[in-house]
């Protein structure tokens, strides 16, 4: 790296996009779907839990161009 500053700065305004990010993909959606469980049965629920992988896998490949391997 030429300038060390730089690149200081720029990790530290990462920071809160970071922490942003990673609350909104972990806590709100936990919160979401612990409270989706308050309304569901436990065998819908193990259904929609098992088909999560799935529709990530579908998603990747249709909207990420992603391949299988």
């Amino acid at each position: 790296l030429r300038d060390p500053g730089r690149a200081l700065e720029a990790i530290q305004a990462a920071w809160p996009t970071l922490l942003g990010v990673s609350f909104v993909s972990t806590v709100v959606a936990m919160a979401l779907f612990l409270e989706g469980l308050k309304n569901v049965s436990s065998a819908d629920a193990s259904l929609l839990s098992m088909g999560e992988p799935v529709s990530a896998v579908a998603l990747g490949v249709l909207l990420l161009g992603e391949r299988l391997s």
